[in-house]
């Protein structure tokens, strides 16, 4: 299944089911429960600007740089 240009802003993911579904250039910001995207196909600006959600949901720490 492909989503195409779809508005996901603030959506919650938790329980979903995305496995082998296209994401294209949908807005994604501000989502919950990224979990439930396992298995989905993102766009690399996308999955990129995730990294921070991804992070958080995965319990990983940013480190400045400078310790």
């Amino acid at each position: 299944m492909l989503f195409e240009d779809c508005d996901f802003g603030g959506a919650s993911f938790a329980g979903a089911r995305f496995d082998g579904c296209e994401l294209r250039r949908c807005r994604l910001d501000g989502i919950t429960g990224v979990e439930g995207l396992r298995g989905a196909a993102l766009e690399w600006a996308e999955i990129v600007g995730l990294a921070g959600t991804f992070a958080s949901a995965l319990g990983l720490r940013v480190l400045d740089g400078e310790e």
